[in-house]
């Protein structure tokens, strides 16, 4: 009798725990949670932010590439770089929350009939500082101090 009873107190323990852990979490159940919680966000987050930089940062390049190739595009098109400059550098081109402008400077040791031409491009970045990208290519020289006559 004795067994049976120190049986049913034990099935009884059982039940009231089992009832008490579908009520809901103990104390320390939720903190874990939480803690668990806590150290993903911190290990996360920064990733999520250095994954938004680099893309920011990528589309920020291939509107430089798209600037540059445009202007070239221009410049192979048999303007001369004089009108081209002239169009490019008046405007200010705002795309992925920066603002490019464009310089094009002529070498002033170009070959007769030809210049070198350097396209700068500069911008201020979302992730802080200016940024510039130059490249160079000659033309033939439509004007200016080596035209003949």
């Amino acid at each position: 009798m004795k067994e049976a009873a120190r049986d049913f107190h034990w099935m009884g323990g059982i039940r009231s725990s089992l009832s008490a852990r579908s009520k809901g979490l103990t104390t320390i159940e939720v903190l874990v949670s939480l803690l668990i919680l806590a150290s993903l966000i911190i290990f996360a987050a920064p990733v999520f932010e250095f994954s938004r930089r680099t893309t920011l940062e990528t589309e920020q390049y291939d509107t430089v590439s798209q600037i540059a190739n445009d202007i070239l595009r221009d410049l192979k098109a048999g303007a001369d770089w004089r009108q081209v400059k002239e169009i490019w550098e008046r405007e200010v081109i705002t795309r992925h929350g920066a603002d490019f402008s464009v310089q094009i400077l002529p070498d002033e040791s170009s070959v007769e009939g030809v210049t070198e031409i350097e396209l700068t491009i500069l911008w201020n970045g979302l992730l802080g500082g200016t940024y510039q990208e130059v490249f160079t290519t000659h033309v033939f020289d439509k004007g200016g101090p080596f035209e003949r006559h």
